[in-house]
Parts: C-alpha cells; structure tokens; sequence
C-alpha cells in the first residue's frame, strides 16, 4: 500500500456568486484564507452553479490549496447535496445537468442578494440570471444517479439540520441510494447524533464535516482529514469510498482552539522531517497549577537560522502547503495562557517543542481529544513509532505503538476498528489516572 499523507479539508464553500454568499467570500480571500489557516483541500460548492469554482480552481493553477470544484444541489425534495466533477468537459455536463432542470425563476437583487462570479481582481465575469437557491426539477435520486455517470462525488449535505437535509425532509436514507459519504454540519455533536440516528446508516459509510461558509467569519470552522498518498480527485474519491487503504476521519467534537489540534499540528512536522519516532507527553499538575505539553522526534532537524525562524508564520518546512501557523500559534496561545513554548533542535538529531500553561488560566483552551487526535496520526503513519505519556498529578499512562503493533501481529494498526479500539481504550486508561 502506497504511504498515506494527511490533508486537512474543507469540502463546503459558498462564494459571493450564492445569492445567499455574503460580499466578502471572494476568490482572493478563500484562498488567502485556506492558507493561512492551514487548509490543504478546499471545495467550492455554490449553490446550483459550478463557474466560481471553476474560476478559484484556474487562480490556483497548481498551487495552493487543492481544488475540488463541484455544486450544492437542491433536489426535488428541497434536499441540499454537494456534488463534485473532476475535468472540465464533467464539470460542464454537471452544469448543463443543473441547468436544464432549474427553474426560470428571475432572482431579485433587493431579496436575494446578488449572484455574481468574479476574477482574481473582483473583475464581474459572470451574472446568473435564475435564481440559483431554487430546487432543480430532479429527484435525489436521479441526482444521485446521474453524478455517479460521470465519475463524480455525491454527498447529501448537513444531514444533522433541521431543514434542508436527507433527514428532515425524507426522513430515512433510501436504501438505492448511492452516496461516497455523509455531510455533518459543523456545530454537530456527532456522538450525540449517532446515537439517535446511527442505526438508519451503513457500519462503513463516511463521514465528513463541513463548515458550509457563506460568510467570512465561517471560513474553515469545520475539517475533515483525508489520509491519502496526493491530492488527487481520485485519491480524494478513493478515501471517501475507503478504497485501496484511503480513509477519511474527524476529530469528534473538538473546538478549532482545542490544544488537541497544536499538537496534531506539530506532530505533522515532525512526520514532515522525516521522523520515525514520535514521542508525546501531556502532563497535567493541578497542585503546581500547570499543564505541559511537549513533542519530540528524531527527524532531520533544525539549524540555528532556521530556529530563529520558527516565530514567523510564514516560515514552514513543509512542501504541502506554503504557509506553516503552527508554532506561532501554539507559541502565542501558551503565552496567552499564562506560560510559553520553546523550541530546541540538532540537525540530524531531531527536534523537541514544549508549551508551558496555567493550568487555571481562563484563556488556556480545553486539551480536547487527544486520544482521537493520537489515533488519527498513527493510522496515517504507520511505519513512525509513537509513545503518549500521560500524567495527571503524578499517576501516569504510557501508550506505545510498537507495544501495541506487537500485540496485534499480523492486523494493522490502521484498521478503523482497531483505531476505535485504540482510542477508547487510551481514553479509559485516561480517566483512570485522573481519579
């Protein structure tokens, strides 16, 4: 099997050209913001319409972030779904699909906005004359059905919502109908949902999370990660499908300032530097009022230039993306939190961060899911080694991947059911120092 990578995405992005898409989510700011926030995989779906997507997707060229251009249909139903093409000549069948089955509705500016496509220069290069949030003369199923003829990617939107979603309006999943995953919403809190609706879905259907922007200030509140060799449609489609080792996961309810989230962050550089050894220890002291967090590696190192680099947030190492936030924001959230982070590095040798927190400090973010967050990269790394330490007010809880690798043999410690496995019983041993 090919060497999985680890892409964070955002399938569900709305621009100026919805009706609904406020002024500012134009081409140069999704993209500046995918990159600074750290997005590897971003998807532009306006509602009905496929031409501003396209438009990001020719800005990028072969940059920065990949691009996957698609739509967010409304069916007969009035049920929202996020489809995707991958060339242009889908790309215009998709358009032509949704073209002839909407509506000749004339969209009023005063009510609904305008429905505008823009350039780089938020130059007008488009104008939709229908009403683009009006629901297409086709059922989900034959939406379904004619995405998967042209080789794309059919994914029911939001299905946790109220309106809009396969659930409120069907009720049910139909048993024909083929998707490649399953779209929560953002502020979903997935446990609580699958236990009122897990036994409606399939045991090995996808999940991804979505933030469904249609403003700014929603760009990139919600991810999925793709563990995948490239960024490819097809690679992106073979994970949703869980073919060929390619898988998607989430990090179950975890807020964006969760600390779980700066340390997946700095583990991925150190699997970036070539690590083969991954250590992480969180030690929490309530009696000293401090928690403290530190990653350590045996990869290739920093020199003294590079090092006095690390403040800027626009230094990175990494070939995936060209803007690297981690250390500056981990760095500044820990000195926000009543305490500070070093760095301390040898070329050939490896690198060690640790961040320093009051433990009570009302500005330290929640540790989060680390047991998620631990499990997540092992799966996408299996040839590293890792050790957590965990200590809370002495006691201590040690997990190694080449212990457990032992115990497993010939199962792969990437199996989605050994990785649930894994992760409860990491968080478990968790809660059993903590008493």
């Amino acid at each position: 099997m090919a060497e999985l990578n680890c892409f964070r995405a955002d399938l569900h992005n709305h621009t100026f050209l919805s009706p609904c898409g406020d002024i500012g989510m134009v081409p140069s700011f999704i993209v500046d913001s995918a990159l600074r926030k750290g997005f590897d995989i971003i998807g532009i779906t306006d509602h009905n319409s496929t031409i501003q997507g396209r438009e990001i997707r020719r800005i990028v060229g072969d940059g920065e972030p990949f691009v996957l251009c698609g739509a967010e249909i409304t069916t007969r139903e009035e049920v929202h779904c996020i489809v995707f093409a991958d060339g242009e000549d889908e790309l215009d069948r998709l358009q032509r699909f949704i073209d002839d089955a909407l509506p000749h509705v004339p969209n009023d500016e005063e009510v609904f906005g305008y429905q505008l496509a823009v350039d780089m220069n938020e130059e007008v290069i488009y104008e939709a004359p229908w009403l683009l949030i009006s629901a297409i003369d086709r059922t989900i199923g034959e939406v379904s059905a004619f995405v998967d003829s042209i080789g794309g990617i059919f994914i029911p939107a939001h299905i946790d919502k109220r309106h809009n979603s396969l659930l409120s309006q069907l009720g049910f999943l139909p048993a024909d109908l083929r998707f490649d995953a399953l779209e929560i919403s953002s502020g979903c809190d997935f446990k609580a949902f699958m236990g009122s609706y897990g036994p409606l879905f399939p045991r090995d259907v996808t999940f991804v999370r979505s933030s469904d922007a249609h403003y700014p200030e929603d760009f990139g509140r919600a991810e999925t990660f793709f563990h995948i060799p490239h960024r490819s449609f097809a690679e992106v489609k073979k994970a949703l499908r869980r073919e060929d080792g390619r898988f998607v996961s989430l990090l179950l309810n975890e807020s964006m300032n969760d600390l779980a989230l700066h340390i997946l962050d700095i583990i991925q550089n150190s699997i970036s530097a070539g690590a083969t050894m991954v250590g992480l220890s969180v030690e929490e002291d309530i009696p000293s009022d401090r928690l403290v967090i530190e990653i350590s590696d045996n990869g290739r190192g920093m020199d003294p230039a590079q090092l006095a680099r690390l403040a800027d947030p626009f230094f990175t190492s990494r070939t995936t993306r060209k803007v690297g936030m981690g250390i500056p924001l981990f760095k500044q959230t820990a000195e926000q939190s009543g305490g500070g982070l070093s760095v301390t590095s040898e070329p050939g040798k490896g690198t060690v961060v640790r961040a320093v927190f009051q433990h009570s400090n009302i500005d330290r973010p929640p540790l989060g899911n680390v047991p998620n967050v631990l499990m997540l990269t092992v799966a996408s790394n299996p040839d590293v080694d890792f050790e957590y330490r965990y200590s809370y007010n002495g006691s201590e809880y040690v997990f190694s991947t080449r212990e457990a690798k032992e115990v497993l043999g010939d199962m792969e410690i990437g199996n989605p059911t050994v990785m649930r496995y894994l992760e409860e019983m990491i968080a478990e041993n968790m809660n059993e120092v903590r008493k």
